[in-house]
């Protein structure tokens, strides 16, 4: 019975830590968020500020509409690849937190299933380490599958990456009713 005690009072001492982990890293998340976000809009202002200048040098005739168009659609892309980018490195950030979080909360679910289970007389502890299990199982399922994430565009823009115009190099994730222009349309 002593020991019993003495590994139900280690589980609630952990679950007092792994709950304030837990906590901590929701912060964290939103903190990304936020991040990202504050990011992508001053990266738009950055660009919005060079299209004006692009814009106002075609008006007083220091470039011709040709240039403007070219150094406009360069312009375009390079604020999209910009955007991608700042999106990519927050969704990679955030699937490293879900992965944490997702590993506490594993270790939180099979310390609950083990201590739930461990006191009933006689089956309790030798059920508690297979409910225990049962639940790191799941948690291992779980964390699968956020590694197979991959980010999405559904706002549409520019796609870079290895390969070339017609490659087919990159995955992408479609909707019913979207679709894809090749790069030479």
């Amino acid at each position: 019975a002593k020991l019993e005690k003495g590994t139900i009072d280690t589980a609630d001492a952990a679950l007092i830590g792994a709950e304030a982990l837990a906590n901590g890293l929701s912060m964290i998340s939103d903190l990304v968020g936020k991040n990202v976000a504050s990011a992508v809009e001053e990266n738009s202002v950055l660009y919005d500020e060079k299209s004006a200048a692009l814009k106002t040098s075609l008006e007083n005739d220091e470039i011709s509409q040709e240039e403007f168009n070219i150094k406009s659609e360069e312009l375009e892309k390079q604020k999209l690849a910009k955007e991608k980018k700042l999106k990519t490195n927050a969704f990679k950030k955030q699937q490293a937190l879900d992965i944490s979080s997702a590993i506490i909360s594993t270790a939180l679910a099979a310390i609950k299933a083990y201590t739930s289970v461990v006191g009933i007389p006689v089956t309790g502890p030798i059920l508690a380490p297979i409910v225990a299990a049962a639940a790191v199982a799941a948690g291992a399922i779980q964390i699968g599958a956020i590694k197979k994430q991959k980010p999405k565009f559904k706002d549409g823009g520019f796609v870079q990456g290895s390969g070339t115009g017609t490659s087919d190099s990159i995955d992408a994730m479609l909707s019913n009713g979207e679709f894809v222009i090749n790069a030479q349309s």
